[in-house]
């Protein structure tokens, strides 16, 4: 297979292990497996910003779907959920996990620098630059999606192009909305796109709020 072409489940497994465990964190029965994830040197902790994100921070049933989607191939993995519960954590973590290209845009940021761009302004490269390593990349992260009640044309066709260039490869894509939420913002050819994949909805408390 062409280097290339590889898929991110090879390419995470070089980083992650998981091992079944009979013995339960809260009474030492043997009645309910757990998962855990080792973790090898440069993929345990990553610092992004003033914050440490770790694999410590995941719930492991969320790692564990998280696995059988990597594993599957079964592409958008699609993390929704409130506001600090740990999406971009989880998505930073497999990003760092893997070999290769890989780009993470959050869709605001993204749209405000095609712009300039398009218009000619001071950019490290072309709009269609961008969009060739896009297509190219081993795994991409699309965040913040729906972070903006209003959606014009472009944003719009920002975020199709930016989900359907990558269709059948790693694609990790981030909202604090749910896939009906989405629908409203967007449309229902958005919604189906990023519900294609694996969706996994993840719950709990702002640890940023915590974190204050």
């Amino acid at each position: 297979m062409d280097e290339d072409a590889t898929p991110i489940g090879p390419l995470l497994e070089s980083r992650l292990k998981m091992v079944s465990t009979t013995t339960s964190r809260t009474t030492g029965s043997s009645e309910r497996r757990d998962a855990t994830w080792l973790i090898n040197t440069g993929a345990a902790r990553v610092h992004r910003g003033p914050q440490e994100r770790s694999w410590d921070h995941i719930d492991p049933g969320t790692l564990n779907s998280v696995c059988d989607a990597v594993q599957a191939d079964s592409w958008p993995l699609t993390l929704i959920g409130p506001a600090g519960v740990g999406k971009t954590c989880l998505a930073w973590l497999l990003f760092d996990g893997c070999h290769g290209k890989r780009l993470y845009r959050e869709v605001p940021d993204l749209l405000t620098w095609l712009i300039r761009a398009d218009q000619g302004e001071d950019t490290l490269m072309s709009s269609g630059g961008f969009w060739s390593d896009w297509r190219g990349a081993k795994v991409a992260i699309l965040d913040e999606i729906g972070a903006r009640e209003r959606v014009s044309d472009f944003h719009y066709e920002t975020v199709k192009r930016a989900i359907d260039s990558r269709e059948g490869q790693p694609l990790i894509l981030v909202s604090n909305l749910t896939i009906g939420q989405i629908a409203k913002v967007y449309d229902d050819r958005i919604a189906s796109r990023m519900a294609a994949g694996t969706v996994i909805e993840i719950q709990g408390r702002d640890r940023r709020l915590e974190a204050v």
